[in-house]
């Protein structure tokens, strides 16, 4: 028993009114395992009874059968651990009833109640460098079953999948995307709407294209029977009335267990909106800081038994300082020909361009960041990163018309990848056309900031960047607010920070907007476009707009 309390009627009453408060949170409302999880741990903690065990975890709280087999099996031991990090996340948000807080200490499967500074993390923030493949923990990002994106996500910025698949010649089996089955209503629910064809027809279309272009999962095609697929992705369809109708959408793992429910409507008078936001609700599950992304890492219990997990651990770190150079760098080494390759060649690309732009340098077609750029594109063409990137780069010259064909091909890529929709608004409004493409991108991506409860700071600083480029002060405003529960640190915080207050409050000091002025350079590399973004930033601060 901790020293800091007892089990009498006061400590009772506290724990059951702070649990309370954190079960009507989202994170919670949206993830009924977890829920119920939490309750379970309430009413032992308060029994008096023995610390339960992980089998009893297992089928008392979890609903695992009798014969459950802990050896096999992990999933109490992750659920345990996914619980921690969404208590933490809530505690980021909220401020604890009477100044204490709910925690389980580490080796205990039990709650109590301490004050905030107790209970510290053993996922604290570190330094990340040559050893980072070693720590199998994610950073955080987004409670662990919601809506990244998160997250936008953060999302974010990810239950029951397999960590480790069957053993062959002693050695396991490197973990691979994973596949998503997809589960249609075919329509008789909605039988009546006005276009009930058209409707199931699109929405099949929309949710096929999507996972079928995911970079963190696929689509399952059956071939290797059921055992092959890791989740469901479900939509079912309710009738309002002839012109109005719900779809009901779900992400389930294999063993049926949600991890993200959501509804979205529809209004035969307008479609596009329901195509939209169920746009949104997929780009939040499947970006590379989406909801699966962290699902597959959380799980994980080495980044270095794949390429895939590889990559998932570079996206997921983006806004973290000490860790892209050397992990890049270690992937490239242990997965030369690795399908990802082109991602990493073209990720360092970038880190060795901001550097340059740090030391005064305009980004430019020579030198080791062009190198590696040009090595990203000699393995894919058209991978979407490293297009793009060449874009920035033809961008910062003022050549958009070999910027532009550069973007098309980037963003026929990137449909699952908002954080570089999001670059590519921000860059290319410089030139007249803007993006290409036949949709609002950044309206079409706020909508995964809408739904997040945990943005990824990385693609929430390139949305409100890009809000702002595109004149759309209203968006960005409404992007900025948002609070980010990943702690993103460096320039990524700070730029954020300032971006906020000035957007909030429509002023800064003389050497605040200098500092914003430089930071933002690294992240906008046409000059035309950030004077664009200067523009607009002064104009809504005069205006008020």
């Amino acid at each position: 028993m901790s020293a800091n309390q007892n089990f009498g009627t006061s400590f009772e009453s506290q724990l059951r009114l702070e649990v309370s408060r954190i079960l009507s949170d989202v994170i919670f409302v949206r993830s009924p395992v977890q829920a119920r999880l939490l309750q379970f741990l309430l009413e032992r903690s308060v029994s008096g009874d023995p610390l339960p065990t992980q089998y009893e975890i297992a089928v008392d709280a979890l609903g695992r059968p009798d014969d459950y087999d802990l050896d096999s099996d992990s999933y109490p031991r992750v659920q345990i651990s996914r619980l921690r990090k969404n208590l933490e996340n809530y505690y980021k948000r909220n401020l604890p009833g009477n100044e204490r807080k709910v925690v389980i200490e580490k080796g205990q499967y039990r709650l109590t109640l301490a004050r905030p500074e107790a209970g510290l993390s053993e996922n604290e923030p570190h330094e990340v460098g040559d050893e980072w493949l070693r720590q199998g923990e994610p950073v955080q990002s987004y409670y662990s079953e919601a809506f990244v994106l998160g997250a936008i996500l953060i999302i974010v910025f990810a239950s029951g999948i397999y960590a480790w698949s069957q053993l062959v010649s002693g050695e396991p089996e490197p973990i691979d995307k994973p596949a998503i089955v997809f589960e249609l209503d075919n329509g008789p629910s909605i039988e009546g709407l006005s276009d009930q064809q058209q409707l199931v027809e699109n929405t099949r279309s929309i949710v096929e294209r999507q996972l079928s272009n995911s970079f963190v999962s696929k689509l399952f095609d059956g071939v290797k029977g059921e055992e092959a697929f890791r989740y469901r992705f479900q939509v079912s369809f309710r009738l309002e009335s002839p012109e109005n109708a719900s779809a009901f959408v779900a992400l389930k793992d294999r063993e049926n267990e949600l991890i993200y429910s959501g509804d979205v409507e529809y209004d035969a008078s307008n479609p596009y909106q329901f195509y939209s936001e169920l746009e949104g609700v997929l780009l939040y599950l499947t970006s590379p800081s989406g909801v699966i992304a962290i699902e597959e890492l959380q799980d994980a219990d080495n980044a270095a038994s794949s390429d895939y997990l590889c990559f998932l651990r570079i996206e997921s770190q983006r806004a973290q300082p000490g860790m892209r150079r050397s992990s890049i760098d270690r992937c490239l080494k242990d997965f030369p020909d690795s399908d990802y390759a082109a991602f990493w060649f073209a990720r360092r690309s970038y880190e060795r361009y901001q550097a340059e732009i740090s030391d005064g340098e305009l980004p430019a077609r020579d030198g080791e960041a062009w190198s590696d750029l040009r090595s990203a594109l000699a393995i894919d063409p058209s991978n979407a990163f490293a297009t793009f990137l060449a874009a920035k780069v033809e961008l910062a010259q003022g050549n958009c018309q070999a910027a532009d064909s550069y973007l098309r091909r980037s963003y026929s890529r990137a449909s699952s990848y908002p954080t570089l929709l999001a670059f590519m608004e921000a860059d290319a409004s410089s030139c007249s056309a803007g993006i290409v493409g036949d949709d609002e991108p950044i309206a079409q991506i706020a909508r995964v900031i809408e739904r997040n409860p945990d943005p990824d700071p990385f693609l929430h600083l390139h949305l409100t960047i890009a809000g702002i480029a595109g004149g759309d002060l209203e968006t960005a405003r409404t992007i900025a607010s948002r609070r980010v529960l990943s702690r993103p640190t460096g320039v990524v915080q700070e730029t954020s920070h300032l971006l906020r207050r000035f957007l909030m409050e429509g002023k800064l000091s003389r050497s605040e907007k200098l500092k914003l002025q430089e930071n933002i350079e690294l992240f906008v590399w046409s000059e035309k476009a950030r004077q664009k973004i200067a523009m607009a930033l002064e104009q809504g601060a005069t205006t008020g707009a």
